[in-house]
C-alpha cells in the first residue's frame, strides 16, 4: 500500500499560490520594483480629495497614481509579506508623464489609458487606490480566507461594495493577506506564510486585516477594505499605527464579504475601511454613503451621511479601564492617559465608566464558537497551520463537560466561569444567548444615556504587540477591549496543569464592541518606550490569573520599544460620523498638547 501524503496538499497549494504571486511581481519589476521619483513622491503625498480633485482636473493619471502606490506596494511586499494577489497593475499602460508647473504630472498620452481614465474623471474615487483583504470577492480572482482548499478557484463576481468602488473609479490594485480561518493575532498561514509588523519584523502586524494594515503603514495603499468580527481591522490598525473605524452592522455593504462561520448571527462580520490618514478614512466614508450603497447591497441600511463638527463643543468621555478580563498594560495604559490629560487640558470632561463587560464577552465567547469551532476548521486541509490559539479553543471544546467542570475547581472565579462555559450549544440554547446578548446591549444602551456620554474611550488590546509566536501565549483573548464592542471577540488558550498552566483568555474588548454592535474607531497616539513602559519592578506574574498571565508573558517594553499605540474610540450604534468626528476631536487636542509640551 502506498502512503498517504494528502497532508503535503496544504503545502503545495501554498507553494503554487506564492509562485503565482511572484511571476506577477517579476513581470511587474521592471515597472514598480524601482524608487520613487520626484514626482511619485507629490503624488503619494496627495490627500484621498486632492487625489481625486488632481484625477477629474487631468492632473493624474492611473497610471501616475500605480507608479506611486505600485512603487511602495511593491516595497511593503518585500518587507512584510503583506500581498496574497495582484490585481491591476498588469493590465494598466505604464505611461511617459510630463510635470505641470506645479510638479504634478499631467495625463499620460497612451491612447487605451487615456480612453480608460477619461470615463473616470468625474467618479467620487477617481484614481484612489484601494486594497482589498482576501476574503472579500473580486471577480476573477480566489477569496482565500487564507485557507489553500480556497486558493484553486477564482469567484465569478465581485462583491457590492467592490462594484460600486469600481464604478466610482477607485483603482482596486492587489488584495492582502489573512490568517488561516481570519481567527488569531497574528497573519500567517500555509498558503501566504508569515506577514510581519512594518515595524518591528519580529512582531506580528496583528490579524486578521494583517495584511492591509501592514501594506497601509508602508504606503502601498490609500485604503484598505476589511472586515471585523473581533477586531480584525482595529487589532492591525493599532499595532501598524494606522487608522480604522468598525462599522455597525448594516452600515457599510457586506454581502460578498466571506467568513469561515458563514450563517453565523449571534457574532456578525461587517466590512469596514482602514487608512493612513484620518482624513481620507472620514473623506472614504462620506463619498461611499453619497453613492447610496443600499442600492448595492440589500444588507446595507439606507441611511446618508450626516456631517458632524465638534469645533466649538466639549464633549463628555467615559474611560473603561478594564474589559473584566486582562488589565491594560503600562504602554496601552499611557496611551489612553495622553488621550485623558490632552481632553482636560483642552476643557473636555473625562470620567469612569464602569458598565458589565465580562457578562457581555462570555456571551459574545459562546455565541462565535457555539458549535464548537467546527465551521472555523471544516475547510482546513490536513496538516495545515491555523493559530495556535483557535487549536486551544477546539481543544478545550473537545473535553468532556464533567472534566472542565472539574478543572475549574483549580481555578479563578472568572476563569472557571469561561470554561464551563465552552461547551457546543444547542439550537435552543443559542436563542437563549441571542436574548441574553440584546438584553446586555440594553443595559450599556442606558447606562450610556444615563450618564450622558458622547463617547467611550478605552484601549484597543491590553498588549501593544504580539511577538512571532505570541498567540500560543497570549491567546486570542489579548484583543478583548476590541471585541466588546462587536459583543466581544475572546481569545482562548488552552492548556491542561499538566502542560502551561489552565486557561488563557485574551481578546476580550475587541469582541465586546462587535457583541454590542458600536461603531469603535482606533487611531495610534504613542509608541512604546523601553523606559517609561516597563513593568515595575515589583510586578508578579503570579499575581495575575490565568486568563492575563498570557499576556503579560509576551509583554515586554525593551523589545516592542518604537512599536505604535493606539486608542479606540466607541460611539453610540450606527453613529459612524460622529466617531470619526471623536476621533478627529482626540487627534487634534493630542497635537496640540504635545506641540504646547515641545
Amino acid at each position: 500500500m502506498l502512503p498517504n501524503f494528502q497532508f503535503m496538499t496544504p503545502w503545495r497549494d501554498g507553494a503554487s499560490v506564492r509562485r503565482r504571486r511572484q511571476q506577477k511581481l517579476n513581470a511587474l519589476a521592471a515597472v514598480y520594483d524601482t524608487a520613487l521619483t520626484e514626482i511619485d513622491t507629490k503624488v503619494h503625498g496627495l490627500s484621498l480629495a486632492q487625489l481625486v480633485d488632481a484625477h477629474r482636473s487631468g492632473h493624474v493619471s492611473n497610471a501616475d497614481v500605480m507608479s506611486a502606490y505600485g512603487k511602495k506596494a511593491f516595497a511593503a511586499q518585500k518587507a512584510t509579506n503583506c500581498l496574497s494577489d495582484i490585481i491591476l497593475p498588469s493590465i494598466l499602460p505604464h505611461t511617459a508623464r510630463q510635470a505641470n508647473g506645479n510638479g504634478i504630472p499631467k495625463r499620460g498620452t497612451n491612447a487605451v489609458a487615456g480612453r480608460f481614465e477619461k470615463e473616470q474623471t468625474d467618479r467620487p474615487l477617481a484614481g484612489v487606490p484601494i486594497s482589498i483583504k482576501d476574503c472579500i470577492d473580486v471577480a476573477g480572482h480566489p477569496s482565500t480566507l487564507g485557507y489553500s482548499a480556497f486558493s484553486r478557484d477564482s469567484v465569478a463576481a465581485s462583491a457590492p461594495i467592490i462594484r460600486l468602488l469600481q464604478r466610482a473609479g477607485a483603482i482596486v490594485h492587489v488584495k492582502t493577506t489573512v490568517p488561516a480561518g481570519l481567527f488569531g493575532l497574528e497573519t500567517s498561514s500555509t498558503l501566504f506564510g508569515r506577514t510581519s509588523n512594518p515595524y518591528n519584523s519580529a512582531f506580528s502586524p496583528g490579524a486578521s486585516t494583517g495584511g492591509g494594515a501592514a501594506l497601509l503603514a508602508l504606503g502601498g495603499s490609500m485604503i484598505e477594505l476589511g472586515t471585523d468580527i473581533g477586531g480584525s481591522v482595529r487589532l492591525p490598525a493599532a499595532f501598524c499605527g494606522v487608522y480604522s473605524m468598525k462599522a455597525s452592522n448594516g452600515r457599510f455593504p457586506a454581502t460578498g464579504a466571506r467568513t469561515s462561520t458563514p450563517g453565523s448571527e449571534g457574532v456578525q462580520t461587517v466590512v469596514s475601511p482602514l487608512a493612513r490618514r484620518l482624513e481620507d478614512l472620514e473623506e472614504f466614508w462620506k463619498r461611499v454613503m453619497d453613492l447610496k450603497p443600499w442600492e448595492y447591497d440589500h444588507t446595507c441600511v439606507p441611511m446618508p451621511w450626516r456631517p458632524v463638527n465638534y469645533a466649538t463643543r466639549k464633549l463628555k468621555w467615559g474611560v473603561l479601564w478594564s474589559d473584566g478580563i486582562i488589565p491594560m498594560s503600562p504602554a496601552s495604559r499611557r496611551a489612553v492617559q495622553i488621550v485623558i490629560d490632552a481632553l482636560r487640558a483642552q476643557g473636555h470632561e473625562v470620567v469612569d465608566f464602569e458598565p458589565p463587560t465580562f457578562e457581555v464577552l462570555k456571551t459574545g465567547f459562546q455565541l462565535t464558537f457555539a458549535d464548537g469551532g467546527e465551521q472555523v476548521f471544516a475547510n482546513l486541509q490536513c496538516g495545515e497551520f491555523i493559530s495556535p490559539g483557535v487549536r486551544a479553543i477546539r481543544k478545550t471544546f473537545s473535553l468532556p463537560r464533567f472534566f472542565k467542570h472539574i478543572l475549574a475547581f483549580f481555578l479563578p472565579v472568572l476563569d472557571a466561569t469561561l470554561l464551563r462555559a465552552f461547551y457546543r450549544k444547542s439550537v435552543v440554547e443559542v436563542r437563549e444567548l441571542v436574548d441574553a446578548r440584546e438584553v446586555w446591549k440594553r443595559v450599556w444602551h442606558d447606562k450610556w444615556r444615563a450618564e450622558g456620554i458622547d463617547f467611550v474611550i478605552c484601549a484597543p488590546c491590553a498588549i501593544p504587540g504580539v511577538p512571532e509566536g505570541g498567540t500560543s501565549k497570549a491567546g486570542l483573548l489579548a484583543a478583548s477591549y476590541a471585541f466588546l464592542f462587536n459583543i466581544v471577540s475572546i481569545r482562548i488558550l488552552y492548556s491542561l496543569l499538566s502542560l502551561r498552566g489552565a486557561l488563557t483568555l485574551h481578546i476580550a474588548s475587541l469582541l465586546l464592541l462587535m457583541q454590542l454592535d458600536l461603531p469603535a474607531g482606533v487611531l495610534p497616539i504613542t509608541t512604546v518606550s523601553r523606559k517609561l513602559d516597563a513593568l515595575p519592578p515589583t510586578f508578579r506574574p503570579s499575581d495575575l490569573g490565568p486568563s492575563a498571565r498570557g499576556a503579560y508573558e509576551i509583554y515586554d517594553a525593551e523589545k516592542m520599544h518604537g512599536l505604535p499605540v493606539a486608542v479606540q474610540v466607541v460611539g453610540k450604534r450606527l453613529e459612524e460620523e460622529k466617531v470619526l468626528a471623536g476621533m478627529r476631536v482626540i487627534r487634534d487636542v493630542v497635537v496640540l498638547v504635545m506641540t504646547i509640551a515641545r
